[in-house]
């Protein structure tokens, strides 16, 4: 015997507008008539005595089945209505048994039905109905709570952004993937979803990517030296990723990645530009993309405690001529890593602010942070026992 589900009049009326659908685009009532065959109708007394009779709809199992089964039809709907019309299919699934199975059936389908062969760039009909199933595939990994549906839905999305070559579609599950997928389920499957999502932004949002990574690395268990060193690679030729010290101020990384890295990123962070162009790039970093970026830590080394420098002295310990400090300073300012005025008659650079230190803490510091927490604590302690004389006062009064 099949189990059955009811359906309010409501719903039930969405079944009917779906199946009228498909039939108008089929150009016959086959699909109605099948669905028509899983209802019945049963008299339903309302509990209040004012009202009358109410009418019912039993639809048997073989409903959903039918629903999930039907991409071929739905597929033929217009670009105009296709999209409402998947959407209404997979509210109506998500109401019966089974239902995480059947939506990811019938995406599925829809999505094998596109013969997505080769990007999608010149074909615009093409492209309608791709997007149309992404905007369908978003509403299912945002409505459906199941980590395994969300992860399917996840990686057929990437594929199809991947045929439009439109990765700017990505935004949203970028910035909701550690809440949404690593919170639910970190496996070696989501690393792989996390790697190929890192991969499609990086021309378009490379720090993001490099988030994704780092991501995949520390929030999932067993990553491997490999991907510590691809990683770590990565972050070195990123021209926009100045500040490396999360990459080896990470227990995880710093104990699989390679030593021959970990020394060269340690010797970029911490060491002046003269120094570090003495050290041996290991094999696949941009070194004149590292170099660049170290010149760029080597300011902000020596304009930090500083109201001005000289473009002679900048010009020293960033290993450039006098005639591009100009340059090299307004690129400094447009990342966003100091402030400052440059005047081009005294040829010096008033510093305002430095907005960027990356400092190696030693022993030093971290006593000199103890010791201000320990401060900040007694502070609150007092402020506590303030409020305590304030309270015990009013209550005498």
């Amino acid at each position: 015997m099949t189990s059955t589900a009811a359906v309010d009049g409501t719903l039930h009326e969405c079944v009917l507008e779906y199946s009228a659908v498909l039939d108008h685009f089929a150009g016959n009532k086959e699909f109605s008539e099948k669905v028509s065959a899983y209802a019945t109708e049963t008299a339903q007394d309302d509990q209040s005595d004012e009202e009358e009779e109410q009418e019912a709809v039993l639809y048997s199992d073989d409903l959903f089945g039918a629903i999930a089964e039907s991409a071929p039809l739905l597929n033929k709907v217009n670009d105009r209505e296709f999209e409402d019309v998947a959407n209404l299919a997979v509210y109506i699934l998500s109401l019966g048994d089974d239902s995480d199975a059947r939506v990811e059936k019938l995406v599925t389908d829809l999505i094998s039905l596109q013969d997505l062969q080769e990007k999608l760039v010149k074909n615009k009909k093409k492209t309608i109905k791709v997007l149309s199933i992404i905007s369908v595939l978003s509403n299912v990994f945002n409505t459906f709570d199941s980590a395994s549906l969300q992860k399917t839905v996840l990686a057929q999305i990437l594929q199809l952004v991947e045929v439009l070559d439109n990765v700017s579609l990505l935004q949203p599950f970028v910035s909701n993937i550690e809440t949404i997928l690593l919170a639910k389920s970190s496996d070696e499957s989501v690393r792989e979803i996390v790697l190929k999502t890192a991969q499609l932004i990086q021309s378009e949002d490379p720090l993001g990517s490099l988030k994704l990574q780092y991501l995949s690395l520390t929030k999932i268990e067993a990553p491997t030296q490999e991907l510590a060193n691809n990683y770590i690679v990565n972050s070195l030729n990123t021209p926009s990723a100045l500040d490396l010290s999360s990459v080896i101020g990470s227990e995880v990384i710093s104990n699989l990645a390679s030593k021959e890295l970990l020394d060269y990123t340690n010797a970029y962070l911490y060491t002046k530009h003269d120094e570090f162009i003495q050290s041996k790039a290991p094999q696949s970093v941009d070194t004149d993309i590292v170099t660049k970026k170290n010149q760029y830590l080597t300011l902000l080394q020596i304009a930090s405690g500083r109201e001005s420098l000289s473009y002679k002295t900048i010009a020293s310990e960033v290993g450039l001529e006098e005639a591009d400090v100009e340059l090299f300073l307004i690129n400094a300012i447009k990342l966003k890593i100091i402030e400052g005025k440059i005047s081009q008659l005294e040829n010096t650079f008033l510093v305002y602010k430095v907005k960027l230190v990356v400092k190696k803490i030693e022993s030093s510091d971290w006593k000199q942070i103890k010791e201000t927490l320990t401060n900040y604590k007694n502070s609150l302690k007092e402020v506590k026992q303030l409020i305590d004389q304030v309270q015990n006062r009013r209550s005498k009064n």
